[in-house]
C-alpha cells in the first residue's frame, strides 16, 4: 500500500444531488504499518446556496484480493458508511485510481446505493487550500469528459448486477 500513499481528487456521481458530480480531497497515509485513509467534502447546497457542507471521514484503506479496499466513517455525525472497492495501478505512480463505492444518502433516507468511482493521485505534498476550493458539487458539464466517462454509471441490458471495468 507504501505506492498508493498521498492525495487525491475522488470523483462519483452524488447519492443525495441526481445528475451532478462531487469532487472531495482525500488522503492515504501509512502509521505504525496501517494505512489510513481521511475524505473531506466541502460543498454548497445547490438548491441553498448559503448552506456550505464540510463532511469528515476518516477509516483504513488495505490491500487484499488484488483490490484497493477503503471503508470509511462519517466522523461529524457517526452516521454512515461507505466502502470503496479499487483496481490497483501497476504503473510507478497511482494516477487514476478506479473502482465502486457502497454507501448511502442522509438526504435519500438513507437507501443503500452504488456508484463508480474515480480517485486521481494529486501527489504526495500539496497546497491543501488550494485542493479544497476546487473542491464541491457540479453540474456535469463543468467536469472533464475523461472523468466522467470513468464514473458512468450504467447496467448494459441483459446485466444484472452493476460492474466497473478496470481503466
Amino acid at each position: 500500500m507504501t505506492r498508493y500513499t498521498g492525495w487525491y481528487f475522488r470523483y462519483s456521481y452524488t447519492f443525495g444531488y441526481p445528475g451532478r458530480i462531487t469532487r472531495s480531497l482525500c488522503v492515504i497515509t501509512e502509521q505504525d504499518g496501517r494505512y489510513l485513509w481521511k475524505n473531506i467534502e466541502v460543498r454548497v447546497d445547490p438548491q441553498q446556496v448559503r448552506a456550505r457542507f464540510v463532511g469528515k471521514y476518516e477509516g483504513f484503506a488495505f490491500h487484499l484480493g488484488h483490490r484497493i479496499h477503503i471503508i470509511e466513517h462519517d466522523v461529524l455525525s457517526a452516521s454512515s458508511i461507505t466502502q470503496l472497492i479499487l483496481y490497483p495501478s501497476y504503473a510507478p505512480c497511482p494516477g487514476h485510481l478506479r473502482g465502486v463505492q457502497t454507501g448511502g444518502s442522509k438526504r435519500r433516507g438513507r437507501k443503500p446505493a452504488a456508484s463508480a468511482v474515480v480517485l486521481t493521485f494529486l501527489g504526495e505534498q500539496i497546497d491543501m487550500r488550494r485542493a479544497l476550493a476546487q473542491c464541491g458539487i457540479f453540474e456535469p458539464h463543468e467536469i472533464d469528459d475523461w472523468i466522467k466517462r470513468l464514473i458512468e454509471n450504467q447496467i448494459d441490458l441483459g446485466e444484472w448486477v452493476f460492474e466497473i471495468d478496470e481503466i
